[in-house]
């Protein structure tokens, strides 16, 4: 069963966004961030407890201390 977050919340919600919602949209979202919350909490059961960390960064940090990189693209500063 998804959770359940009312207009209300998803008027709050686009407010703070600055969106202008029609009474069907509310409607709308309000039905699909609670089903995202409940993927959420099906995600947080999942046991992680043997899967090793995953770092995609720092390949590219370790380029960098090594000094790997490109030229940049563009000037570091603007004619004129």
């Amino acid at each position: 069963m998804a959770k359940k977050i009312d207009r209300k919340e998803v008027k709050y919600i686009a407010h703070l966004a600055r969106l202008q919602l029609t009474s069907e949209e509310e409607e709308k979202f309000s039905r699909q961030l609670g089903e995202i919350l409940t993927y959420v909490d099906k995600l947080k059961e999942v046991n992680t407890r043997n899967v090793p960390p995953y770092f995609p960064c720092l390949c590219f940090k370790e380029r960098i201390q090594r000094g790997q990189t490109k030229e940049i693209s563009f000037p570091a500063r603007s004619p004129g």
